[in-house]
């Protein structure tokens, strides 16, 4: 049985589609003539809506198992699916096309264009993917109201602090409307009072926008917010 904290929601795992399905997934790596387990036979399943944090220390294989679920990076053995595809024998063009449709990335550090402002960080998804001006205008004013920045829309990061920087990310993630939001330690640079905002801001996407989210954290903090805690330990679940 794996090991993780359940909080009662009115759906339980067993009520949901699972949206995203590890079946032993294992990445290692030859170094040195000796082979290295990043991840060793992870097996998981994330429901719609679901907000998980992954906790462990550094070396653990979160950023791994986050990157393999992005389809960034390939796994050595197992399979990943999505909405019931496997994804990991799809075409570097295919996954591209699943990460602008169906997956939000937000990193440890905010990553913003500095010299967009913030609207056009947004936007950017959207005007990538062809969408029409009218939509992106829409789509965009509405996350940035979201995440409560409109007051912003027009600051550059260097204009904005930490948090507010991290809460564009945020949006920016989102604007697509993506099925699932893979965050690698989203609060890493923020302090403890703005990484609780955060938290309680994937914990509002994931009950209203049917979000799942997976945020890879250092913070024990976000136990409070999430529907599970799962742990690894030297590539594996920690198991109970």
């Amino acid at each position: 049985m794996l090991s993780f904290i359940q909080r009662t929601r009115n759906n339980t795992m067993s009520d949901k589609i699972q949206t995203v399905k590890i079946n032993q997934l294992s990445r290692f790596y030859d170094v040195a003539g000796e082979k290295v387990r990043a991840l060793d036979g992870v097996s998981l399943s994330i429901a719609p809506g679901e907000f998980i944090g992954l906790i462990g220390r550094s070396g653990s294989g979160k950023t791994t198992l986050l990157n393999l679920i992005a389809g960034l990076d390939r796994s050595s053995e197992g399979d990943i699916y999505f909405k019931g595809v496997n994804i990991s024998d799809k075409s570097e063009d295919q996954l591209a096309l699943f990460r602008r449709q169906e997956i939000g990335i937000i990193f440890q550090s905010s990553a913003l264009l500095p010299l967009l402002t913030a609207y056009e960080n947004i936007e950017l998804p959207l005007r990538i993917g062809k969408i029409s001006r009218e939509e992106r205008e829409t789509r965009s004013y509405e996350v940035l109201d979201l995440v409560g920045m409109g007051h912003r829309a027009k600051h550059r990061p260097y204009e904005l602090s930490g948090g507010e920087q991290q809460r564009i990310a945020i949006a920016r993630a989102i604007v697509a409307n993506p099925s699932v939001i893979l965050a690698d330690e989203p609060t890493g640079e923020l302090d403890s009072v703005t990484a609780q905002r955060i938290f309680k801001l994937f914990r509002k996407l994931t009950d209203d926008r049917n979000i799942s989210i997976i945020a890879a954290t250092h913070d024990r903090g976000i136990i409070d917010t999430v529907d599970r805690v799962i742990e690894l330990r030297d590539g594996k679940i920690l198991l109970s």
